[in-house]
């Protein structure tokens, strides 16, 4: 770690919390693509996963909202109740 000279903040210089830390300046990501990559790649893996994650534990799946949609006695006109959970999984995890 690093103590910057203005705001008083420590940055890291190098290992795992550097590439996880997002590049200061446009400056940075010219210096360091490879680190700007990382930072990108480790900010859409995380929120993928959380989103997924979310979906499943809040009750919000596919096979969740069939069970919904059953209970109310609710179908889609053309389509059987066993197609129905095949039609969400479709739609849910693209939404999220």
């Amino acid at each position: 770690w690093q103590e910057m000279d203005y705001g008083g903040q420590s940055i890291p210089v190098g290992g795992l919390a550097y590439y996880m830390s997002p590049p200061t300046s446009f400056s940075d990501i010219w210096e360091d693509p490879i680190h700007a990559l990382f930072y990108v790649a480790f900010v859409l893996l995380s929120c993928a996963l959380f989103s997924k994650t979310w979906i499943e534990v809040s009750g919000s799946s596919s096979r969740d909202v069939a069970k919904q949609l059953r209970d109310q006695q609710m179908m889609f006109k053309g389509h059987r109740e066993q197609s129905l959970l095949h039609i969400l999984d479709m739609y849910i995890p693209t939404a999220a």
